[in-house]
Parts: structure tokens; sequence; C-alpha cells
């Protein structure tokens, strides 16, 4: 599809082409001879001029034989009539003489947003790497946990809306981001013998992928036939531990997190949820080292089962004191 406008920028005229440039459809009454590819019409002869030579888009074929010999190392080029190597699609030959490829400003926009995505999902799961490999101490799990942890997390992947726009950028900027999603909960955190509970809320963004049973590091999670109401497919609720925890503020931090959920759909095919563990850690203080956990989640199955490694980050914030007891004093 090409558009003519006039001066002030206001569109005149349309035409659709074939890939080889025949007419298919055109509006607007506007008198012009630069139409297909850009390049120059001869009504008279009902060919384009290619400079050295002349295109008929009828066969797709120049009239004139290419005085260029062609490369042996790329055989189409030897056929010394056909147009744009026989591949007008994605390329042009507006000399006659030569195939120059042509990227569309839509093919840019859509370039650019892949790449704008996926800089932020290997930047999601670098920082998350690098801030987990730092801050975890190095004598992790060698000594009792101080504390448990239960949880509830969900998660929204913009990837999913993104694509649904007509926006060639937008629609980059979702397949770079489908390694990554939006994420927020709940965690309810206790000292061992302790009467009562700190209640966080959190939120921050993973990065990863989902390895199928087939192979495919894009599949996206399917909601457990469990999930009444289709909302928990990027959800899951976990428990677990708590190392080097002190007192309120030791769990108010930015925490680094690294999961694995297994693939165990060949195993238990009828399984309505799948099981996976994460490991996160705090950050490190001067004279203190950080907190940390570990966390057995349960969430929906995914499409094909497939085996998820995630890299998150994610913020902490204090919300309030649950009396464990009953009593109703925190």
């Amino acid at each position: 599809m090409r558009q003519l406008t006039n001066t002030a920028g206001a569109i005149t005229d349309t035409y659709a082409y074939d890939a080889f440039g025949n007419l298919i459809e055109q509006t607007g009454t506007t008198p012009n001879l630069y139409l297909y590819a850009g390049e120059q019409f001869d009504p008279d002869l009902g060919l384009y001029y290619n400079r050295a030579r002349y295109l008929d888009v009828r066969n797709g074929r120049f009239w004139g034989m290419d005085i260029l010999e062609g490369d042996p190392q790329a055989p189409i080029s030897l056929h010394r009539y056909l147009y744009a190597g026989d591949n007008p699609a994605n390329a042009t030959d507006p000399t006659g003489k030569e195939i120059e490829e042509t990227i569309t400003a839509a093919t840019e926009l859509g370039l650019i947003g892949t790449a704008l995505g996926a800089s932020i999902s290997a930047g999601i799961a670098i920082t998350s790497g690098i801030g987990f490999l730092d801050n975890i101490p190095r004598d992790a799990f060698r000594k009792p946990p101080d504390g448990k942890v239960i949880g509830f997390q969900t998660g929204w992947a913009p990837s999913g809306a993104l694509s649904k726009s007509n926006n060639p950028f937008l629609v980059g900027l979702a397949l770079g981001l489908q390694f990554s999603a939006a994420i927020g909960g709940v965690d309810l955190v206790w000292k061992n013998g302790s009467d009562s509970a700190w209640l966080y809320g959190f939120a921050g963004a993973t990065s990863g992928i989902n390895v199928s049973a087939k192979g495919n590091p894009l599949t996206n999670g399917t909601s457990s036939p469990y999930d009444l109401f289709g909302v928990l497919g990027n959800s899951a609720a976990y428990s677990g531990y708590v190392w080097n925890l002190e007192n309120i503020t030791d769990y108010t931090d930015t925490f680094y997190c690294v999961s694995v959920t297994p693939r165990i759909r060949a195993a238990f095919p009828n399984a309505p949820f799948q099981v996976g563990g994460t490991v996160c850690t705090g950050e490190k203080a001067p004279g203190k080292e950080a907190t940390y956990t570990y966390t057995t989640a349960a969430s929906p199955i995914s499409k094909d089962g497939g085996t998820a490694l995630q890299f998150g980050i994610t913020h902490y914030w204090y919300v309030g004191t649950i009396d464990l007891t009953g009593s109703g004093k925190p």
C-alpha cells in the first residue's frame, strides 16, 4: 500500500499492489506517474522505467538482460531478467542492475520495539542474577531457619495486551516483553516461637523462559481446571522458611529471586497444579548478612507443562502485625 499526500500532508490517493507491482486497487484521481516502489510508470509502454532497464510488472521480468553477470554463490542472481531476485516483498531493483533490500518504516518500528522489550527483559534477569549472587550469604542454608513465610503472588504479562495493538512498535515491544511480567502480592512472616506475624506487601518484575516439552521457550501458561474464575493462570501460593530474620525491618527490603518450576506433566498428566522452588535474598548491610528465603509454590499447570526458569526483583513494605493467638493483641 502506498499513499500520496498534498502539500498539507493530507492523503489524497492510495494505491494497493501485489508483490510484483500489479495495481489491485486505487483511490483518488491526482495525476501521478510515480507508482510501484516509487518508480516512474510509462503509460504508453505499460512499463516502469528503472534506469538501466524497463520493468514489466505483469510477469515480474525486465525487458532487457542484466548487464551484470551475477554471482555464482547466489544462483538466483544468474537469471538475467528476474526482478529483485524474484523476491519483491523484501527487495527492490531501482537501477535495473542491483538488488536493494527494503525495510519499511513499520518494520523498523517493530524492530525497535522488539529490541527495547528484549533489553528490558534482559535487564531484569541480569540485575536480579547479579543482585542474587552478590547478596546471598556464602553459608546459606547451613543453619536452621529463623522463621516461616506464607504468601500469594499474582502476575500480569504486558505482552498479551500490547500484541493486540495495530501499532508496529507496540507489537514489537510485546515480542520483546514476552519473557517478562509485573508481579505483586502479600507475604505473612513470623519468627519461630512468636505469637504474632508481620504482613508485607510487595511489587516487582520477573523475567525468564518456560521451556515446554516441545522445546518451545515462549510458551504462555494457561489456567488450571480448578481455576474457576480463569484469573489464576499467572498466580501462585507458596510457603517456606526465612533466615537472618530478627525484626520487622529485615523484610522491608529489595529481594532478588531465582525460581525453577520443573516439568511435571509428563509424570503426572492429570495434575491440577505445578510445584516450583524459589530462593530470594535481600540486600546485605555493613555488619549484617542479608535476609533470605526458600519457598515452595503451587501454581496452575502451564499449557505444555514446561520447565520455567525465572529471575525476579521485588520490593517489600510493612503493612501490619497479625496476632496468631486469637487474643486480638498484636
